[in-house]
């Protein structure tokens, strides 16, 4: 999947994704952070925390990104509430419907924004439901949200290591656990990264 003109970094999403889907053809689903966002509930699975919201049932929806109210743009806000969305935490069932999807995206990648083409492109497709949780701290620090994602240049957040150690508090997080979990994802091959 190659593009005439050069992109910046936070395209890569979606060819990474893309790929990951077609290597891992025994996952069933993926998440998708950026790096200045972290899974924040970690006992619980993607599956479970998906199924909990009878407004987003996996039968009827693919692709989920998180919600973004301070980022969404008046383009987003202009298809109503429910369609903000952040592309920097994406959860997504591996399947033809989402393929095809994330081919969609990719085919406006001419453009700077991935963010603007998402909503562009995807905003109103039955195939994607915004999750509702806030993935955007503003205040203080929120143990129910399942993603946290702290812009690094957006000074009105909580500082990224007072978030990261109360996450690490609140989920029982320590050296041993960690070496522990790393090695648990290995094994089951749960996580990919992908150099560009």
């Amino acid at each position: 999947m190659k593009q005439k003109r050069w992109l910046g970094a936070n395209w890569c999403r979606v060819p990474a994704l893309l790929d990951a889907m077609a290597r891992f053809d025994d996952v069933l689903l993926f998440l998708y952070l950026d790096t200045d966002a972290f899974l924040n509930r970690s006992r619980v699975p993607l599956e479970r925390f998906l199924a909990a919201d009878p407004r987003r049932p996996l039968a009827l929806a693919v692709l989920f990104p998180w919600n973004n109210t301070h980022w969404g743009g008046k383009k987003a806000r202009a298809l109503g509430p429910a369609r903000w969305a952040t592309t920097g935490a994406l959860a997504m069932v591996s399947c033809a419907p989402a393929q095809l999807l994330l081919e969609r995206w990719w085919a406006g990648a001419h453009h700077r924004s991935d963010q603007r083409e998402y909503i562009r492109v995807l905003g109103r497709e039955p195939g994607v439901s915004v999750i509702a949780d806030e993935s955007s701290p503003r205040g203080a620090y929120d143990g129910g949200a399942y993603v946290l994602h702290r812009c690094g240049t957006c000074r009105w957040m909580p500082p990224l290591e007072y978030l990261l150690n109360a996450s690490r508090a609140a989920n029982g997080v320590d050296g041993a656990s960690v070496a522990g979990a790393l090695a648990a994802v290995w094994e089951a091959r749960v996580l990919a990264t992908f150099k560009h």
